[in-house]
């Protein structure tokens, strides 16, 4: 799906996140592929993991299957990292497709120092460093009790639900406009307003209605207005159905409204729009 993102607002959602929990927190989109982070740079454990041979292909799969994880589960994934320390996601979803996926982490749940160097020394254990330089990068680690980090994790879900309400993923004009003429061409015989095609989006009224606005430059009710004439040219052009079962079709209940409406939008009568321009 062709989504936009309001990067400026999300970086700030993300930053406060990270003021409030001191958690480093990163949004990646639905390829996995990472978008914004906060704070830029990560631990000095995780920098070292990274520079190992491997590290950082480890460190992305780690990734990866948490995120597959939340695809399948459809919900807050917490989990251990292979380098041992603790994170959480949550996949993102608008408009029933997947648009990206939220990660906190390099916490270490483990508060006894020696216990903590017992668990996350191996993982560093190729690095060139000197001992004493990787027990202080160990004890740099953020420790968080477990209360603290489901605290933390209702949070995360919480900011989820706020990116996409608050509308920081919104359709692009292409993907919107398509998806609308689609809508509409396969209901021109039905009724059509704004309540049906906001539910055939998955999006609110007020929703559709900016869209409309944004891209379409007018409203919802006259852009499906237009769809119609544009139809009904195209069969009046084409075929020889009567007129009549032309307004029909296209979704005019009352023929007297189609012909005004046709001539209003068109400048000439169903009948002389035929005449002009039929294909015999």
């Amino acid at each position: 799906m062709d989504i936009q993102i309001d990067l400026a607002r999300f970086d700030k959602l993300l930053a406060s996140f990270h003021i409030l929990t001191k958690y480093r927190i990163a949004f990646f989109d639905a390829n996995f592929n990472k978008v914004i982070c906060y704070p830029k740079e990560e631990c000095r454990f995780c920098q070292a993991i990274r520079s190992t041979n491997g590290g950082q292909a480890l460190c992305k799969a780690s990734d990866e299957k948490a995120f597959q994880h939340c695809l399948s589960s459809n919900d807050l994934y917490r989990y251990t990292c292979h380098a041992g320390l603790t994170e959480a996601s949550i996949a993102l979803q608008y408009n029933g497709v997947t648009v990206g996926f939220i990660i906190f982490g390099q916490i270490c749940p483990v508060p006894n120092g020696e216990q903590r160097q017992k668990r996350l020394l191996p993982s560093i254990k190729s690095v060139k460093l000197s001992d004493d330089d990787k027990k202080e990068i160990i004890e740099e680690i953020i420790y968080q009790d477990d209360e603290q980090i489901q605290a933390a994790s209702a949070l995360l879900i919480a900011i989820g639900k706020y990116a996409i309400t608050s509308k920081l993923f919104s359709f692009k004009r292409g993907e919107f406009i398509d998806k609308v003429d689609n809508y509409i061409a396969a209901h021109y015989a039905e009724k059509i307003n704004s309540s049906t095609v906001a539910e055939a989006l998955n999006i609110s009224r007020t929703e559709l209605y900016e869209l409309c606005n944004q891209y379409l430059h007018m409203g919802i009710a006259q852009y499906i207005l237009q769809k119609r004439v544009q139809r009904a040219c195209s069969l009046l052009s084409s075929t020889k159905m009567p007129i009549s079962d032309v307004s029909d079709m296209v979704g005019f209940s009352e023929y007297s409204y189609f012909s005004k409406v046709f001539k209003q939008m068109v400048g000439l009568s169903a009948k002389a729009y035929r005449k002009a321009h039929s294909s015999d």
